[in-house]
């Protein structure tokens, strides 16, 4: 089985994103985003790359049958489980061939099938793209508290960028 190349991969990573969330979560350590201002928010953000494990380790998930999962109890939780879950999920991927990316993942909620597709395009959509749209709701909070938003894909305002 061919192993999908690092360079094929590289638009869009956990690496790229993941840092970036938790820099924003945590960049002022008077508000913690990740402690004080949206606790679900920040739990959601933690336990995202959990999803895509579920997309690499199994072909369906039924998100109605299971127990709901423990939820981090303060920042620091959050951070720790988030950095051992994207870890997980950064080593599930280099492992992933492209016969394994381009079979069906399919999405049950109490045995009804919510989506099913392309396990590459559901990892991008239900986990990177997900994981980066949370990263700008919690940029949304550091700009109300004026505090300076970290980089995502280039400066921001706040680090001297210029809008174009």
């Amino acid at each position: 089985m061919t192993q999908i190349s690092e360079s094929s991969t590289r638009s869009a990573t956990l690496d790229d994103v993941a840092p970036r969330t938790i820099a924003a979560a945590t960049k002022d350590p008077a508000t913690l985003l990740f402690a004080d201002l949206d606790t679900e928010l920040a739990t959601h953000v933690a336990q995202l790359p959990g999803f895509g494990i579920l997309m690499l380790t199994r072909d369906e998930y039924d998100g109605g049958t299971q127990p709901p999962e423990p939820k981090p109890g303060c920042c620091s939780e959050r951070v720790e489980l988030f950095d051992e879950v994207a870890g997980r999920f950064r080593q599930l991927v280099k492992g992933l061939t492209w016969d394994q990316a381009l079979s069906p993942w399919t999405l049950k909620f109490r045995g009804q099938e919510v989506f099913s597709a392309p396990r590459a395009q559901l990892l991008r959509s239900a986990v990177l793209t997900h994981l980066a749209h949370h990263r700008a709701q919690l940029g949304v909070y550091l700009r109300m508290l004026d505090v300076p938003v970290p980089s995502s894909y280039g400066p921001t305002a706040d680090e001297g960028g210029q809008a174009r």
